[in-house]
């Protein structure tokens, strides 16, 4: 009887149903088991980085872009000027920074979020 359990159980093992049985103490995991932590690990992933883009969504659907939205044309748009010392750049609703046209170092002068509080 215990031959036949044995033999039943290294069919199991060799198609991947039960953990191959081992020497030592590091038990191994069964192929079925490893493909199924491996499926979840892609879907735990996968719905946080869907997750990830709904709230980006959401936060930009909840913006305000001024009267009938007619900001959100020019959201992220960048110009650009050269003074000489210095080059500023003001990305519309979003960062305005300024780079030194001698060592390239960029400063954050904050955001240009003011347009619309002149609407």
């Amino acid at each position: 009887m215990y031959e036949k359990v044995a033999y039943i159980r290294s069919i199991l093992a060799d198609q991947g149903f039960l953990p191959k049985p081992t020497s030592g103490d590091d038990p191994t995991i069964s192929r079925a088991l490893q493909k199924a932590r491996d499926a979840h690990s892609k879907a735990v992933a996968e719905t946080n980085r869907l997750r990830s883009d709904v709230d980006q969504v959401s936060k930009k659907l909840s913006a305000d872009y001024g009267p009938e939205d007619i900001f959100l044309a020019i959201k992220g748009e960048c110009i650009s000027l050269n003074t000489g010392e210095y080059t500023y750049e003001v990305c519309i609703m979003e960062k305005v920074t300024q780079k030194s046209n001698k060592n390239n170092a960029d400063t954050n002068l904050g955001c240009v979020c003011f347009l619309l509080s002149l609407m």
